[in-house]
């Protein structure tokens, strides 16, 4: 049997809706090593898959939607094809690999016609707001855990535009002030002013809407031009131009996709988690593994914004008010 013909698992999800820790739950359960799993202080489980982070990359057939960027669904096909066939120590058992590219689902009918997918959601206006917060809760505004968003030139454009928006939301001028909260990211006391800001920020440039049941960009595939290009102008940052794909819903009526909405794993619904992981592997799971699954989601539900996962309406409001209360302070102890 050839490594295209294998059983592989693909777990597909937007950024910031657990599927680093869910492709790790999979995988040991596969491995049959089931020890706890790494998370950080938020509950990000990146640290489970940055050692085969470029494997992964190039099994998945690459993370971003439409980055790189191919004519034809044919050319990126060959692509990955070629290059998976360079592999020198191709496995000879079955992997998980994980991708933010629903668009891949398809690729994998083809690439590898006996996988099987398993898509994680955000269907609803509340797990939209809520997986796009973890996902700078798990990321920029992590201290201990390892992050993806972590190096030097993306941290200088993400700064710079921090500034900016800091300002004018604030409307504090101060430059030695908007200089001191953007370099001190992680210190205590700037805290809620570094979330509300980040998290501000990714609403509007998402263009958020609240009242609205489903917020229609997240139903499609997208991408947009990168936080850390040096030539993307600060001024420009809202005036962002996605390139966006099909209805993500088109990928996920292939037969063979399990469909496991995030509101599931937000509200710790493990009976029916447990349910999806038994359709994927098409059996029961062990009282091992069950009982494996039950502790690691506990783990997982406690490193959570616990607020965030209750009521987000709530958990913005009162960040806001929090926030300008921090502003209140910040602009008494210039005067």
């Amino acid at each position: 049997m050839s490594f295209f013909e294998l059983q592989h698992i693909f777990v597909v999800f937007p950024p910031g809706a657990g599927g680093n820790f869910l492709s790790t739950i999979i995988k040991k359960i596969i491995d049959n090593s089931l020890s706890a799993i790494e998370l950080s202080s938020n509950g990000n489980a990146h640290a489970n898959s940055l050692t085969n982070i470029n494997f992964n990359e190039t099994l998945s057939c690459g993370i971003i939607f439409n980055f790189p960027s191919f004519q034809s669904f044919d050319d990126k096909f060959n692509f990955y094809k070629q290059k998976i066939e360079q592999i020198s120590d191709q496995p000879n058992t079955p992997c998980v690999a994980w991708t933010h590219d629903f668009s891949n689902i398809e690729l994998y009918q083809k690439l590898y016609p006996n996988s099987k997918i398993i898509a994680i959601t955000q269907r609803t206006t509340e797990e939209q707001f809520i997986v796009t917060v973890q996902q700078e809760l798990k990321n920029r505004l992590e201290s201990t855990g390892i992050v993806f968003l972590d190096d030097t030139e993306h941290k200088k454009h993400w700064k710079a535009k921090f500034k900016k928006y800091f300002s004018l939301i604030t409307n504090i001028k101060d430059v030695e002030l908007i200089d001191y909260v953007a370099d001190n990211l992680g210190e205590a006391n700037l805290s809620t002013i570094h979330k509300f800001v980040t998290i501000e920020m990714m609403l509007r440039y998402y263009s958020f809407d609240f009242s609205k049941s489903s917020n229609s960009l997240f139903e499609y595939c997208f991408s947009h031009r990168s936080l850390d290009d040096p030539n993307f102008n600060v001024d420009a940052f809202y005036n962002v131009t996605f390139s966006i794909g099909r209805r993500i819903d088109d990928f996920i009526d292939y037969t063979n996709v399990l469909e496991l909405p995030f509101a599931l794993i937000k509200e710790k619904n493990v009976r029916e988690i447990l349910t999806i992981l038994e359709n994927l592997f098409k059996r029961l799971l062990t009282l091992e593994e069950k009982t494996f699954v039950i502790n690691e989601f506990d783990n997982y539900y406690k490193k959570q914004e616990q607020h965030l996962l209750e009521d987000f309406k709530f958990y913005y409001s009162n960040l806001k008010q929090e926030f300008v209360k921090e502003i209140t302070r910040l602009k008494n102890d210039i005067a």
